[in-house]
């Protein structure tokens, strides 16, 4: 005759304790994983500027304009270019972008900043030469901006979705980083234009042509015939002629 266990107090393991995890060698090797994955991308630096050039810019003229180009410590610089704490998130980004730029030296909320030759040819350039040219020198200080202005040179920037393909797979740049890289780089090819500098991303395949004479455009009526250099843009279904005086 088989007993009743009905009345048996049934035995079961102890549950873990509140926020922890049963261990066992799996949940080890994932957890350990899981948090060298999480340390590799807190340690990953941001190999290129998160500001606009136009932007970091703003670091550069404030040494100039506040403090006649001498070094300045980063809670007064902070305030010049309107950020009431040294420690705040947006002017540690503009500043550290500044320094990616070559425009500056010195980092981080308690450093003492200091202008590089590049920044000084850009806010107090000896000639419109000297800023052109340290415009140009500041883009492509950020070494991902140079490879990537290298490897287009005068070919059209692809749409959206090529590009960032193109920057995560060519470029190594990380993909949740990728579209901001490329609104950063397009915004700085527009920027350095502004100023007739051309980097390869930005320069098209030109010729300029000296018109002693009149040129006929396609629907037949003449263009002013000067003695100077006229820029033709090749379009699809055009051309366009554009003084270069």
């Amino acid at each position: 005759m088989i007993k009743s266990t009905k009345d048996e107090p049934k035995v079961t393991a102890p549950e873990p304790a509140s926020g922890t995890v049963a261990s066992s060698p799996k949940n080890g090797k994932r957890a350990t994983k899981v948090k060298a994955k999480r340390g590799a991308a807190k340690a990953a630096p941001w190999t290129f500027p998160k500001n606009p050039l136009e932007e970091a810019i703003a670091i550069a003229k404030a040494i100039e304009d506040k403090n006649g180009g001498n070094p300045m410590k980063a809670d007064l610089l902070a305030r010049a270019v309107a950020y009431n704490q040294p420690n705040d998130w947006r002017f540690l980004n503009l500043l550290r972008s500044a320094n990616l730029y070559g425009l500056v030296s010195g980092t981080g909320q308690h450093a003492t900043v200091s202008l590089e030759k590049i920044g000084q040819d850009v806010v107090a350039p000896g000639s419109p030469q000297d800023r052109k040219a340290a415009l140009l020198a500041a883009f492509r200080n950020v070494e991902d901006f140079k490879k990537v202005d290298d490897f287009y040179g005068t070919k059209r920037i692809p749409e959206d979705e090529y590009f960032l393909n193109t920057l995560t797979r060519q470029f190594s740049i990380p993909r949740d980083r990728a579209s901001i890289f490329a609104d950063v780089f397009r915004a700085n090819t527009t920027f350095l234009r502004s100023f007739n500098v051309h980097t390869g991303a930005s320069r098209v395949a030109l010729m300029s042509y000296s018109v002693p004479v009149a040129w006929l455009n396609k629907s037949g009526s003449k263009l002013p015939s000067l003695g100077c250099c006229w820029r033709i843009l090749p379009t699809k279904t055009r051309t366009y002629f554009t003084n270069l005086a």
